[in-house]
């Protein structure tokens, strides 16, 4: 879509995109007090309204599904996506959903990704390179320098910004974001989880 834009909207459409990106990448931290309370600004349920309404006929909720309370949030959280053995039930790591490559292929890429465009991971991070949480980052991390590179004049530059982020959906997200919805969609009551997450899937299906 972008490279039939006039150049002076290839900026905007890269800046609105990577708002979409860092929204869903806010969404998915970890939860904390300063987590549970971003949930409940307005501004948040505003966000989420917005970004659901790109998804006209989908299953995606007009109103933000949110936790019942922060303790069964963090609960919630960690018994689906961070605790078990010898996996949580669904973990938000590719390489752990993508079984026709190694781990380390998975890992070397994404981190090949991020390196080139210059994103880097904080030493000691807890988290591989190929969790959900970094490749949203990087998702709005690139749209986010084709914005900058647009508004600069540099649109050959920008383009290929936006090349790299949809070859990235294709070749990582969209490898294994769709066998986790469809998981955590199987569980008696997934509420926010499978919301969420749809969301993510949706706005990757979008992307590419």
């Amino acid at each position: 879509m972008i490279p039939q834009l006039q150049p002076e909207q290839i900026g905007e459409v890269l800046r609105t995109e990577a708002a979409l990106w860092r929204f869903l990448h806010h969404l998915m931290r970890s939860p904390d007090d300063k987590q549970w309370d971003w949930l409940q600004q307005a501004e948040t349920g505003e966000a989420w309204a917005l970004l659901a309404g790109l998804f006209p006929g989908s299953s995606v909720s007009s109103t933000i599904p949110r936790p019942a309370s922060l303790k069964r949030y963090q609960e919630e959280y960690l018994h689906l996506f961070e605790v078990g053995a010898p996996a949580p039930p669904f973990p938000l790591l590719e390489h752990h959903w993508v079984k026709s490559r190694p781990p380390s292929k998975i890992l070397s890429e994404n981190a090949r990704f991020y390196s080139h465009f210059g994103l880097r991971i904080a030493p000691g991070a807890r988290e591989t390179v190929d969790h959900l949480r970094y490749q949203l980052e990087f998702l709005a991390w690139v749209c986010e320098m084709g914005a900058r590179l647009a508004d600069e004049g540099r649109l050959e530059q920008a383009l290929q910004a936006d090349r790299a982020r949809g070859d990235f959906l294709g070749k990582h997200l969209l490898t294994w974001i769709p066998k986790l919805v469809h998981a955590v969609g199987q569980i008696p009551e997934p509420s926010w989880p499978f919301a969420w997450l749809g969301l993510v899937l949706r706005a990757a299906e979008l992307g590419r």
